[in-house]
């Protein structure tokens, strides 16, 4: 048979790595008064704080660059509260309150991770998010630590937001690495059209990806779904299979109940929201034994971290 496609792009995302540039942490002393003393022996002064703000023309990048922009506005903490930001599990600041730091980043899917200064490592997983930047955009995230629990947290803010609160602060230019991009290759999200499969039951899928130990569906992912849920709904003699899957941390019999929670989740997304026939979906969770990628990266686990939706001709 043939399906009725709708305009809208059902697809896997193209997405291609893309590679950025790291400078170690350098590891000389930072004092109080804005020196370093280099090797025990020497100090020298530099200046810790930068410009203001000035909003950039985002048009003005390459074709495959995206900007991000972290605020840090807890001003009534002591001025070592710093908060550390990767970004793709590479060291990107040290960020200390009541300033602002910023980078270009390879577009498409990134991983951004905060972690207390305090904790002194660089596994930046006190909480995790999974954007995707588009080409030639800005993004902008506010990062604080919690009062009573002292752990870091970071949100994503629109751009009259963050204008407002990038006021009177200044770009902090000390404990940073130069997370920039390097090599980036352009990505495109939902952008492979689907072709009409040329033989009876061959899956179309649809990867939609997962914070840890979460079976919450990103706001993200939204789009994807809504594709699906057309696609579905036009289409009305198919049917899905939501397949979940985990990253490696946990048990065996955790993550089972876990990733089947997750295809669940997606499930319930396209019955509650879209209102297709639930008799229509079929769902089943794999936990950790399927992964699709190393799980000795943040990048790896959080790609194994999915449900796919694989759609099919009825027998």
């Amino acid at each position: 048979m043939k399906y009725k496609f709708l305009s809208s792009l059902l697809c896997l995302s193209v997405v291609t790595g893309c590679q950025t540039l790291n400078t170690p942490i350098n590891q000389d002393i930072s004092t109080e008064d804005g020196g370093r003393q280099l090797n025990k022996i020497e100090s020298v002064q530099w200046n810790k704080t930068g410009d203001a703000y000035v909003a950039q023309d985002s048009s003005q990048l390459e074709a495959n660059q995206s900007q991000v922009v972290f605020i840090h506005t807890s001003l009534e903490q002591s001025p070592s509260s710093s908060i550390n930001i990767g970004i793709d599990g590479l060291f990107h600041t040290s960020l200390h309150s009541g300033h602002y730091s910023q980078s270009l980043v390879c577009n498409g899917d990134q991983i951004i991770g905060v972690q207390n200064s305090i904790s002194y490592n660089s596994t930046f997983n006190e909480q995790t998010l999974t954007p995707f930047f588009n080409a030639q955009q800005t993004y902008y995230y506010q990062v604080e630590l919690d009062s009573k629990t002292n752990q870091a947290s970071i949100k994503s803010v629109e751009e009259s937001v963050a204008l407002k609160l990038l006021q009177g602060l200044n770009e902090q230019t000390h404990q940073k690495n130069r997370v920039e991009a390097k090599n980036c290759v352009l990505t495109t999200k939902d952008t492979a059209q689907v072709e009409e499969p040329d033989q009876v039951n061959k899956p179309m899928t649809v990867d939609v990806l997962f914070d840890f130990d979460s079976a919450k569906i990103k706001p993200t992912y939204q789009q994807r779904l809504h594709d699906v849920a057309n696609f579905l709904s036009t289409n009305r003699d198919v049917k899905a299979i939501f397949e979940g899957h985990t990253d490696s941390a946990g048990s065996a019999s955790y993550n089972l109940k876990l990733s089947q929670a997750r295809a669940d989740a997606v499930k319930a997304e396209l019955v509650n929201k879209y209102g297709i026939d639930r008799n229509r979906l079929t769902t089943k969770g794999y936990g950790k034994s399927e992964p699709i990628d190393t799980n000795e990266t943040t990048k790896g686990k959080q790609n194994n971290r999915r449900v796919i939706v694989i759609i099919n001709e009825t027998q």
